[in-house]
């Protein structure tokens, strides 16, 4: 199986020498008519947003099947849910799900319906750029997401007296960012967060690439809640902002609230060592918790506040976690233990022969591609759930009830 980084540089090299003359002219790889419009600066309605983001949407997207467009749109799109009945009228707690990129709400919907269920009023973005067509990623900013979710932490703190932001990859990074400014949030929950992202030369040059070559890769979707096709200048803003994030926490000296952090050692998207060592620097507060799946340090283990889990389940046929694992609970519909979505490689270059035993085999091993070269774990199924879901969501219950 090909490295992350190896497949990388070979998508970034052949799209130069292709100049972006292969990009297909659909509608798909070109971006909207028109822009939303919403005024993320002056607006304080999270109602308003959800209304005017569903129609932007519902009138903008290319979809996935036209026969399901309600479906679709419903999973998608931003939401807001209210505490049940048993809670009180107006709850103390609200929490505030930033997606990755490439993603849209679904992703962290297993986690909103868990905190809801705990009397949490929980509101999803739908990250400017996502949910529409992957060619509105080729005009996207950094600035378009910041204001983004600077409205979503603005609208929920007239509501709620303690805010939380859960981010998942950019998301992630996202909060990490907003708490720098945001001084006054209840704690960070950072699923996988791209502080440091694995290294790649070429993933750096995107920032200049991108006004020569359109797309780093242009792949089939295969779901209708998330862009497999990637826009260089979508990689470009999140690497810039990745450069912000870390500048201003090293001249804030850090991050006030307390954070709850998950990452994975085989994770190919985030470079989970490294952005360990970065939060934990950042976050001296006595109440952050860091969760690690992989092998223990011993520096860092001296650490109370540092936990070491392992992800190797040879009764579940898991051989580790990959980036996407933490969001998705084992019975999510789409990528759950028996979901729809069967993830085997095709949409990030893993070998045709091996995608195709993958998708052959009905209990294949799961985990993260390109993690081993070990023929005994071939054909390898990219785990696309949480087998520790439940464990997760109390760990973060606990998290948001510290007073």
């Amino acid at each position: 199986m090909k490295t992350p980084r190896i497949l990388i540089g070979m998508l970034l090299l052949a799209g130069v020498a292709a100049c972006g003359s292969l990009t297909p002219d659909e509608a798909y790889y070109r971006p909207s008519a028109e822009t939303f419009d919403f005024d993320f600066k002056k607006e304080t309605s999270f109602k308003k947003y959800i209304e005017e983001n569903t129609a932007y949407v519902k009138k903008h997207r290319v979809y996935f099947d036209a026969g399901n467009m309600e479906l679709e749109l419903s999973r998608i799109t931003p939401y807001e849910l209210p505490v049940p009945p048993g809670c009180d009228a107006k709850p103390s707690r609200g929490a505030l799900l930033i997606h990755g990129i490439s993603d849209t709400a679904y992703s962290l919907k297993d986690i909103a319906e868990f905190l809801n269920s705990e009397c949490v009023l929980t509101r999803a973005m739908l990250l400017p750029g996502h949910g529409t067509r992957p060619g509105d990623l080729l005009q996207v900013t950094k600035e378009n997401w910041i204001e983004a979710v600077d409205f979503g932490i603005r609208s929920l703190k007239n509501e709620v007296d303690h805010v939380y932001i859960v981010g998942f990859s950019l998301g992630g990074l996202l909060a990490t960012h907003a708490a720098t400014n945001h001084t006054d949030l209840s704690g960070l929950v950072l699923l996988s967060p791209s502080l440091h992202v694995v290294y790649s030369p070429l993933l750096w040059q995107t920032r200049w690439l991108r006004h020569i070559l359109d797309w780093v890769d242009i792949d089939p979707e295969e779901s209708p809640v998330r862009y497999h096709s990637m826009p260089t200048n979508g990689l470009a803003e999140l690497m810039e902002l990745k450069s912000k994030t870390i500048r201003t926490l090293r001249r804030k000296k850090g991050l006030r609230p307390p954070v709850f952090v998950m990452l994975a050692e085989h994770d190919v998207s985030v470079h989970s060592r490294k952005t360990l060592k970065v939060l934990r620097k950042a976050s001296s507060h006595e109440k952050s918790r860091f969760i690690y799946y992989g092998s223990s340090d011993e520096k860092e283990s001296k650490d109370g506040r540092t936990e070491y889990r392992n992800a190797y389940r040879p009764d579940l046929k898991i051989l580790n976690f990959s980036h996407v694992t933490f969001p998705y609970s084992p019975d999510n519909v789409l990528f759950g233990e028996n979901g729809e979505i069967k993830e085997c490689g095709d949409n990030i270059g893993a070998n045709e022969e091996e995608a195709k035993a993958c998708h052959g085999v009905d209990s294949p091993w799961k985990g993260e591609f390109g993690s081993t070269q070990d023929a005994k774990y071939l054909p390898l199924q990219r785990l696309t759930y949480n087998p520790d879901f439940a464990r997760m969501t109390n760990d973060i219950l606990s998290f948001i009830t510290i007073e």
